[in-house]
């Protein structure tokens, strides 16, 4: 059990759009904030786009002002720093095509909450190197969030994973992959002519 002071940051770096899902982020540390009222949460957000307004209004409306910050935008070589000082990413995407931030919270050494929309759960391995809930399930974002702050075992063991994983999406290794694809395109068009 949570003791009372117990609490963490929770990451979302990303666009403010209804694809990416940021609401759910706010709503996942509302949801905590409910069920664990003495432990200190907070949500650092990082991004813009058309719905910070609406974030905005929501998180006044719900008293939310104390445990979630809208950073705004930060540059690209600072998003590492960012995610180093959270404790946990969250990352809510209701689509996804690939989901670079998933690559920068494995980079970081951090244990990623992720939807299982789109392509994420091809880099996402639930219980490995993340934990994956379905689009949108506010409630088992905040369990997941739970179950790596209070399973150090698992937090450690889905941070080493992912400080070793990450190096298979580095630029490095996708040069070394396209080189070694295109000496097989170049050999076999060598054997057709």
């Amino acid at each position: 059990m949570l003791e009372k002071k117990f609490g963490g940051i929770i990451g979302y770096v990303g666009r403010f759009s209804k694809e990416k899902g940021p609401i759910y982020a706010i709503k996942t540390i509302e949801y905590l904030k409910k069920i664990r009222p003495k432990a200190l949460f907070e949500l650092h957000m990082a991004g813009d786009g058309p719905e910070r307004e609406y974030m905005e209004g929501y998180i006044k409306k719900r008293g939310l002002e104390d445990v979630v910050w809208i950073m705004g935008l930060i540059e690209p070589e600072k998003v590492h720093h960012f995610m180093c000082s959270c404790d946990v990413i969250i990352v809510p995407s209701l689509s996804e095509a690939f989901g670079l931030v998933n690559i920068e919270a494995m980079r970081a050494g951090k244990p990623i909450v992720a939807s299982n929309a789109g392509g994420i759960p091809e880099i996402i391995e639930d219980g490995r190197n993340g934990l994956l809930c379905g689009s949108g399930d506010v409630k088992c974002f905040a369990e997941a969030i739970l179950k790596l702050l209070e399973n150090q075992q698992l937090y450690k063991s889905i941070v080493n994973n992912n400080l070793r994983d990450y190096k298979k999406y580095s630029w490095e290794k996708a040069i070394e992959k396209y080189e070694v694809f295109m000496k097989k395109v170049i050999q076999e068009r060598g054997k057709e002519g």
